[in-house]
């Protein structure tokens, strides 16, 4: 895979070490256990003050109390991303959706809006990360 150096974002990106404690924690985690760190929180964590309330309405929304399993709650993101064209979100929130349902297949299933093209690099991808 090829690796540029361009911005990720139009905004300064903090290195982690500059972050305060429970940011870089935060995005720590996620890069364990994803292997990875998403751009957008990067791009959130410019102003500590905005990433903590983003992520304190998406810890509610996402991981509170209530009647809707963690993969009901993926598929209304990903159905609102995709309303959206926002091929990042549907991308990112589907493959969250797929571990959550226990379908590896769920994108090929749901008929999304999701460009064909789009769509046949992310089962290549999905196939090459089960090869390995």
């Amino acid at each position: 895979m090829e690796v540029n150096d361009r911005p990720i974002s139009r905004f300064p990106v903090p290195a982690l070490s500059d972050l305060p404690d429970d940011i870089r924690d935060r995005i720590v985690e996620v890069q364990e256990k994803s292997g990875f760190v998403p751009n957008v929180f990067l791009a959130l964590a410019h102003r500590p003050p905005e990433f903590r309330a983003f992520f304190d309405y998406y810890d509610a929304l996402m991981l509170g109390d209530g009647g809707l399993t963690k993969a009901e709650r993926e598929m209304i993101v990903v159905s609102t991303s995709g309303a959206n064209n926002c091929q990042y979100c549907v991308i990112a929130h589907g493959a969250i959706l797929r571990i959550y349902a226990k379908d590896p297949w769920w994108r090929i299933r749901s008929r999304s809006t999701i460009a064909r093209r789009t769509l046949a690099y992310v089962n290549r991808r999905c196939s090459a990360l089960r090869t390995k």
